[in-house]
């Protein structure tokens, strides 16, 4: 089942100066549950940045698109949580979640 990333609360990570160097979406496997067992947001660098300036930090994720409605981000995002093990897995492709 995909999802507009738009829909998931997405938010631009930034450093000190503004520069955007990620994204932070809340976790499809966490929407509508009460008992997350992590914070209940994924977040990742990306690179290029969305901004001129130093590159992000590693790890990053390859990007394309400059909106959260055209974004793809490559390769796959891996949410694992200790006790639970891997809890979500998926991609961003041009501004869709999918599983």
């Amino acid at each position: 089942m995909s999802a507009p990333l738009a829909a998931l609360d997405p938010r631009w990570v930034t450093v000190d100066s503004g520069q955007r160097v990620g994204v932070s979406f809340a976790c499809p496997a966490c929407v509508g549950r009460d008992d997350s067992p992590h914070e209940g947001r994924v977040f990742v660098y990306v690179d290029p940045p969305l901004d001129p300036g130093p590159a992000s930090p590693s790890p990053s994720w390859q990007r394309t698109g400059d909106t959260f409605d055209t974004l793809t981000v490559t390769p796959s995002i891996r949410v694992r949580v200790d006790d639970v093990g891997e809890h979500w897995h998926g991609f961003i492709t041009n501004g869709q979640v999918t599983p």
